[in-house]
């Protein structure tokens, strides 16, 4: 099984643990696109550990709030979001995660994308208040 990609989801989540940040900036460990050269970074299920993906840039988006409802300082405190991001989701047990990626361009003019994070979620309970009759 593997991984599909969430462009929206009516869940809220919240942080469950950070699997990845690249605090090295660009390495080739990291960077999946450089120009035209793209290299998915592969990427394991933390959760079940039976699915795994080749996470890309594609299906990538800027973080918007009405499509990923989660605390976004909770994110920034674990290093922030990334230029674009998407969730995705472990199609054997449900897993989802946040996948940040970041956008430099060097001084050649080449466009590069390095994944930045990769954090664990969960489904955020809310509280609801009973209606009073």
């Amino acid at each position: 099984m593997g991984f599909k990609s969430l462009n929206k989801s009516d869940k809220h989540f919240e942080v469950a643990r950070q699997h990845i940040l690249n605090t090295d900036g660009f390495t080739t460990e990291y960077c999946i696109k450089d120009s035209n050269k793209v290299t998915p970074f592969h990427f394991n299920c933390q959760g079940c550990t039976n699915s795994s993906v080749s996470i890309d840039h594609s299906n990538c988006n800027p973080f918007d709030y009405e499509k990923i409802k989660i605390n976004v300082n909770s994110i920034i405190e674990l290093g922030g979001t990334g230029t674009i991001c998407k969730i995705i989701e472990c199609e054997n047990c449900a897993t989802n995660y946040f996948v940040g990626i970041g956008y430099i361009e060097p001084n050649n003019g080449r466009d590069v994308l390095l994944l930045h994070t990769i954090i664990e979620l969960k489904e955020k309970l809310l509280t609801t208040t009973p209606k009073l009759y």
